[in-house]
């Protein structure tokens, strides 16, 4: 089985192993698709916070679709659905850093909105720190 990038969402089967969805699972109603509450051979999406577990593993080795809360509030923003591999900021967390990053400090110059949050979060994601603001102790900086 192959994933499309991007498509429709009606006909697909959510199963969403994150707390506090609910406006998340109206929004994926709204727009047709169905939220199982277990998970099963007609789930075609499985949102979770890490890479890691059971069900992540098997969901990766069935081939759904799998991503984050965030992947599902940016499908119900653009009223569409896509594969959250697409953009890595809608794949679930790594359960680990980077070793290497721990020590940085991350600023960025010349990036502006939606660009640079998701700069921030990747460096997090990562084990950085970000920072707004460039100073003399930052040991990276990130520019256009």
């Amino acid at each position: 089985m192959t994933l499309e990038l991007t498509g429709e969402i009606s006909g697909r089967v959510f199963y969403l192993a994150v707390d506090n969805l609910k406006e998340l699972i109206d929004g994926l109603l709204q727009m047709g698709a169905s939220v199982s509450e277990t998970y099963h051979d007609q789930v075609t999406d499985v949102v979770v916070d890490y890479r890691k577990g059971a069900l992540y593993k098997r969901a990766e080795q069935e081939q759904k679709a799998v991503g984050s809360s965030d992947w599902i509030r940016k499908i119900i923003q653009e009223q569409t659905w896509f594969d959250p591999k697409f953009n890595l900021i809608y794949y679930p967390i790594p359960p680990y850093h980077i070793p290497a990053m721990e020590n940085a400090i991350v600023s960025v110059s010349g990036y502006r909105g939606q660009t640079r949050l998701n700069i921030a979060k990747m460096v997090m994601i990562v084990g950085g720190t970000f920072t707004r603001h460039l100073t003399q102790d930052h040991t990276h900086l990130i520019s256009c």
